[in-house]
């Protein structure tokens, strides 16, 4: 067997804090996260306020299928790190990978975002993963899922209703497309991976990708959020008839963004209150501003619910499946 050193604080988030550091960063991220509820919070409720709820009707049904669609969304986003993990040459079954997901999952929900990449990082540890690997594979999950959802959301947005009130938006999200196909390559992508890593005191990605495998994470990733875009439009459907299939892709456009920036808001668990925000913005011209914003609050109590169930069932399956011994170092292909 091959010795593997433990995840410390060093090898996720740089140089290990001290002294009162933790301390005043966790009350900046609560006084952001205050501020951001504060003014989100007040314009859902003006939002809503607008509505006259004697003509809503609920689609029970519609809004029972988009929060399927979420769950589905999180599955396939658990399966994807199972076909990252593979493209590091580690093959722990797609069961062990999606509960090692699934269980990290409500780490998102602890400001600062570390606690899913260190659950996700220490349960791949668990079930065989080298650390090294592990924290290579979740790093580049993510940030192929980060990159891909922004290039998705902005020529769908910029060519919408959005896009009339920019300057040449639709020229723009398509060059923001193609220069960032251009940089998903396998080696571009983890050369500018590992700039970004060594910037930042992170340990960069040592080991050889295969490229297959890393194309198909690409291939998967669309298919993601064409669920979640789905799930929303779903959601909106169960609303308003007004949501009309015609307006799929700037919903669509919207979760993308809202999900992506809502995760790169670090500070704010769970992209609490930017999510909303994104939404009751960027949907309220389509939509409507009082059914932006209940659909935004809808939408957080589906994904809420969802990240419940997940979250919870990943956990029981983790604490029942044993331990595997750490293997040696995977050879390159």
């Amino acid at each position: 067997m091959t010795p593997d050193p433990a995840v410390q604080p060093a090898s996720i988030g740089g140089a290990p804090a001290q002294g009162r550091g933790p301390t005043v960063r966790l009350a900046i991220y609560l006084l952001l996260t205050a501020a951001v509820l504060f003014f989100v919070g007040r314009a859902l409720i003006q939002g809503t306020a607008a509505i006259d709820w004697s003509t809503l009707r609920l689609h029970v049904g519609l809004l029972v299928l988009g929060a399927g669609c979420l769950l589905a969304h999180e599955l396939a986003a658990a399966f994807t790190l199972h076909v990252t993990l593979k493209a590091f040459g580690q093959s722990i079954g797609p069961g062990r990978s999606i509960i090692a997901y699934l269980a990290a999952l409500l780490g998102k929900y602890l400001p600062g975002k570390v606690g899913t990449v260190a659950g996700a990082v220490a349960l791949l540890r668990r079930f065989g993963v080298r650390t090294s690997l592990a924290l290579g594979a979740t790093f580049l999950h993510t940030a192929l899922t980060t990159a891909l959802g922004l290039m998705l959301a902005a020529p769908l947005l910029l060519s919408g209703p959005l896009g009339r009130e920019a300057p040449a938006g639709w020229p723009w999200g398509l060059a923001a497309a193609v220069v960032g196909l251009a940089c998903l390559h396998p080696k571009l992508f983890v050369r500018l991976s590992n700039v970004l890593l060594r910037r930042t005191g992170r340990e960069p990605i040592s080991a050889h990708t295969k490229n297959r495998y890393v194309f198909a994470v690409i291939a998967i990733i669309p298919l993601r959020f064409g669920l979640l875009g789905t799930g929303v439009w779903l959601i909106a459907r169960s609303l308003t008839p007004t949501a009309t299939l015609g307006e799929w892709p700037t919903v669509a456009a919207t979760a993308a963004a809202a999900t992506v920036i809502g995760f790169l808001a670090f500070f704010t668990p769970a992209g609490l209150g930017v999510r909303e925000g994104i939404y009751a913005v960027l949907l309220g011209g389509v939509l409507g501003t009082g059914p932006a914003a209940l659909l935004a609050l809808l939408v957080r109590f589906c994904q809420t619910g969802v990240d419940l169930i997940t979250g919870g069932a990943g956990i029981a399956l983790a604490r029942r499946t044993p331990a595997v011994p750490i293997g040696p170092q995977p050879a390159d292909d």
